[in-house]
């Protein structure tokens, strides 16, 4: 039965033969499933009229018996003469069901009918022996396509060109109903045996699969089965169905929150025997509705806000939780703008000189601000009395300090530390009095004219050794620390940096 058959035990060589036998079957038949619009043409045009349907129920037979033939001819020429002989003896059944070639048209009439219709009977028999030869080796050739899927999209191709034009042809239109669920039923088959093709090609578990665990297996089953009966049902129109559910109930909703006041109608009358004569009637006083009235109408309105506002929340949950990462990061960002909180009176310790974390009030500052520099001109708005207590003052002195050495030409570099900031001060300070003194030695005469200058020089580095260590030490108390500086100290190092 099969290469194996003879050195193996003879129960188990069967048993395979049979699964495979039934395996290639069944494939056969889904071959004939998503090649169906095919053949209802086959069956609509090229299908003589006196052949009954029924009779192409013989073709998967004959699909059959290719299987059954397929492990005992290996050779091509074996299979297309199998083939062939097939096709003529199926073509023979045929013609003779329909009562032979007399009964298909054929007799004494007009040359020219005879001629037409001896044409059609040759097409009609040529299209019987092409269907009969194309299932016999469809039979033959099915162990070879097992791992091919293309198939598949060509039966999705079919169907979706079935569905376009089988409805606006006649002789079609009663079977659009049958081509929508085998369609259907095609595009299920196909989403699952390609979605376990590439799980299988993802793990790297063969063509048997054996590596793939069963939970993982059913778990990805069951979630393409969702998905495909999720599929028809909206195309079946449940979607339609309940968006207008949910439509109406939201109209209904708002009818009921928005009606109008109910006019209170005045208690009808008996017509008296003798009507006065007529006279102009006043318009009524409108009656003011009572406060119970008044109190249900507010409770209604808020009753309905909340459970607005309810189902609003329901939905960002239920996006927040399956909805994609897009939606998920909106809704981080929306939870983190509501939790933001306006910054405290009184600022915690170690807050740096800049921060990133936005409030409203340091926005509108900024926007503030940022008016204010377009409105004026001239120097800064940030002033001495603008400070509200020492320790903003001690930072207003550092950085007046770092202001005047830029403007002495040392160049700041902002990420250093400011007690590293100073030392590069005082590196680049050296530099220049080194540079100095070699420039002194080489020109002597034009030195001794900048002399002046010089002592101004080093007359400013020792102002500001006498301040450098001052200012730090109150900066890093009031920028580190929670202390106070006094008000003396804050003064003696306001007067140093003015000098």
């Amino acid at each position: 039965m099969n290469d194996k058959g003879e050195y193996g035990d003879p129960h188990q060589n069967e048993s395979a033969y049979l699964r495979q036998t039934l395996r290639s079957g069944l494939a056969c038949l889904m071959e004939y499933v998503l090649l169906l619009p095919a053949w209802i043409l086959f069956a609509a045009f090229l299908r003589p009229p006196e052949f009954p349907i029924t009779g192409l129920g013989l073709l998967p037979l004959l699909s059959l018996l290719g299987v059954l033939l397929g492990t005992r001819l290996r050779k091509l020429w074996q299979r297309g003469a199998v083939a062939l002989a097939v096709g003529a003896v199926y073509t023979a059944a045929a013609l003779a069901w329909a009562g032979g070639v007399s009964a298909l048209g054929l007799g004494n009439a007009a040359s020219a009918t005879q001629l037409a219709s001896t044409v059609v009977v040759l097409l009609q028999t040529a299209a019987l022996f092409v269907a009969g030869v194309f299932c016999s080796l469809q039979g033959l050739t099915v162990r070879n396509r097992q791992s091919h899927f293309r198939l598949y999209w060509v039966g999705l191709g079919l169907y979706f060109l079935a569905g376009i034009f089988f409805p606006r042809i006649e002789a079609l239109q009663a079977t659009v109903p049958l081509i929508t669920w085998a369609g259907v039923f095609s595009l299920a088959t196909a989403l699952f045996v390609t979605n376990h093709q590439f799980l299988r090609y993802s793990s790297q578990a063969g063509e048997s699969g054996e590596r793939l665990p069963a939970g993982l297996r059913r778990h990805n089953r069951l979630f393409v089965g969702l998905i495909v009966v999720a599929a028809v049902l909206l195309a079946a129109g449940v979607g339609r169905w309940i968006g207008s559910l949910l439509w109406r109930m939201l109209q209904a909703i708002v009818r009921w929150l928005t009606r109008p006041q109910e006019p209170v109608l005045p208690p009808t009358e008996e017509p008296e025997a003798a009507t006065p004569p007529l006279e102009p009637m006043l318009p009524a006083e409108p009656q003011e509705p009572g406060l119970l009235s008044e109190i249900l109408n507010y409770a209604f309105y808020v009753f309905g806000g909340l459970l607005l506002a309810a189902l609003l929340g329901f939905v960002l949950y239920w996006l927040y939780k399956n909805a994609g990462e897009y939606w998920r990061k909106a809704i981080h960002r929306l939870l983190n703008l509501l939790r933001r909180e306006s910054a405290a009176p009184e600022q915690a310790a170690y807050r740096d000189e800049e921060t990133s974390l936005l409030t409203w009030e340091s926005a509108l500052q900024g926007w503030r601000r940022m008016g204010a520099r377009l409105l004026r001109t001239g120097k800064s708005s940030e002033r001495w009395e603008d400070m509200r207590d020492n320790r903003e003052r001690v930072r207003f002195l550092y950085r007046l300090f770092l202001r005047k050495e830029r403007q002495r030409g040392f160049s700041l570099k902002p990420y250093l530390t400011p007690r590293e900031l100073v030392e590069e001060i005082r590196l680049e300070a050296a530099q220049r009095e080194e540079a100095v003194q070699s420039a002194r030695g080489g020109k002597r005469k034009r030195v001794g004219g900048t002399g002046g200058a010089e002592k101004i020089g080093e007359a400013a580095r020792g102002e500001l050794e006498a301040i450098v260590d001052p200012l730090l030490q109150l900066y890093y108390e009031t920028r580190y620390g929670e202390e106070q500086p006094g008000d003396e100290e804050v003064a003696e190092l306001r007067r140093r940096l003015a000098r």
